[in-house]
């Protein structure tokens, strides 16, 4: 079987339009409780409520960029990569596939824990949980790209895409562990999601219609 391909990238370009999507989506961030990591500099304009510019956000990352840093944690990626792909890949392929040829995995200090785009990007961002399970947030979008389809077909929420994601994780990676808040219906979903993996589109519509018994 030929697996996909990591083309694993990170640029202080990349870091500045990093910054300038995650103040885009800021105040939505907090109400969902995550975490925003963002440059010490435009924390402090964001405490004192100042105007953000698009010269504060280069000047910060500039400061702040190191590139040995993303190098080595590119390549603590690829060592843990190599490790899962061949398993993780096969079963991937279960939800529905085809898979792309590569994914675009950029590597970040800023925004949340990791973020995805259809059809093959991947943000990964290096300051969200240890360096040892780095890899798991990788997994964690792919899977998102795989199923998003139907979560936008079905117009699942947030939380609920979010708790399907981490539950076929537990289900095809070993050693993955759930991480996301669990939805109040979450016993609905545990029984839907054990008739119907892994047909995602089935899954996915029973979930965005159910309806608890009153």
């Amino acid at each position: 079987m030929s697996l996909s391909v990591l083309k694993i990238k990170y640029s202080q370009s990349f870091e500045v339009k990093r910054i300038q999507n995650t103040l885009l989506e800021y105040g939505w961030f907090l109400e969902q409780g995550y975490r925003v990591n963002l440059p010490k500099s435009i924390a402090e304009k964001l405490r004192l409520n100042q105007v953000v510019e698009k010269q504060d956000i280069k000047t910060a990352v500039a400061l702040e960029f190191n590139e040995d840093f993303y190098k080595k944690r590119a390549a603590k990626l690829k060592e843990q990569w190599n490790k899962i792909q061949k398993v993780f890949f096969a079963n991937l392929k279960t939800l529905g596939g085809p898979l792309p040829k590569f994914y675009n995995v950029y590597l970040t200090k800023y925004g949340v824990g990791g973020s995805y785009h259809l059809p093959n990007t991947v943000i990964l961002n290096l300051n969200y949980g240890s360096r040892e399970n780095i890899v798991h947030t990788v997994a964690h979008e792919m899977v998102h790209l795989a199923i998003e389809k139907w979560v936008q077909k079905y117009n699942l929420s947030h939380w609920d895409k979010e708790w399907l994601v981490d539950t076929i994780l537990y289900r095809i990676l070993p050693g993955y562990k759930k991480l996301q808040k669990k939805p109040k219906n979450i016993r609905g979903y545990s029984k839907i999601f054990k008739r119907c993996f892994p047909n995602m589109e089935l899954l996915i519509k029973e979930i965005s219609g159910y309806k608890p018994l009153t």
